[in-house]
């Protein structure tokens, strides 16, 4: 897959200001729940719908696949999300994006906006805290992007990643697969395209996204 990851036709359609608006309310507000605090979800599915990974945004089944390409529309007529819609959207506190932050497990805002790969880092940090201490996650992170705030020294935007990791978790559990073989395999086709920075990104790529997978399927 190239790195802007892939996206389907429906997310190329033009909209106007006011139906962005209203795709942004309601994303922005999918899964409010009566609890003190919102979580992200996992496998819990609704009237044929899944939370996306990390998030407590919900999509239609067959949207899974798509990853980011699903919260992308948020970011088509602003110059970024705000702390708390970047919270809203993944179901955390404030406090603890600021904590990422200055660990450098998340690249500081620009101007306190958050771009897409912000987001899709803090997502990341988000669906894989249940599995790995956060101090884990950080580690794999900088395996495969090095530094939260250098961009040069990324082999896959953070955005990418997540939609690998979305459309890999979609497919094992629809088809229900649980060897290392089978995984191995639905990994392999993923990033069938994609065409790394350097010899050797590939690899480092496939063991990222093998560690993280079945870290968050098991």
């Amino acid at each position: 897959m190239s790195e802007a990851g892939k996206r389907d036709p429906v997310l190329q359609e033009e909209t106007t200001d006011a139906e962005q608006d209203a795709r942004k309310k309601d994303m922005l507000t999918a899964g409010n729940e009566p609890e003190q605090e919102k979580k992200p979800k996992k496998e819990r599915k609704r009237n044929n719908m899944r939370f996306l990974p990390g998030t407590v945004i919900e999509v239609e089944d067959g949207r899974l696949q798509y990853g980011f390409a699903n919260l992308s529309p948020l970011f088509s007529a602003t110059k970024g999300l705000t702390l708390s819609q970047i919270c809203e959207i993944a179901g955390i506190e404030p406090t603890t994006v600021q904590n990422w932050i200055k660990r450098g497990w998340v690249a500081h805002p620009d101007n306190k906006r958050y771009a897409e790969n912000h987001l899709a880092r803090i997502i990341i940090l988000g669906m894989l805290r249940g599995a790995f201490q956060l101090e884990r996650i950080a580690v794999i992170l900088r395996y495969v992007n090095g530094s939260a705030d250098d961009r040069n020294d990324d082999i896959i935007p953070d955005a990418a990643l997540y939609t690998h990791l979305c459309r890999i978790i979609d497919e094992v559990e629809t088809r229900h697969l649980t060897t290392p073989e089978e995984i191995a395999a639905v990994i392999d086709g993923s990033i069938s395209d994609y065409t790394g920075p350097f010899p050797g990104a590939r690899d480092k790529l496939v063991a990222a996204l093998t560690v993280m997978v079945l870290a968050y399927i098991a």
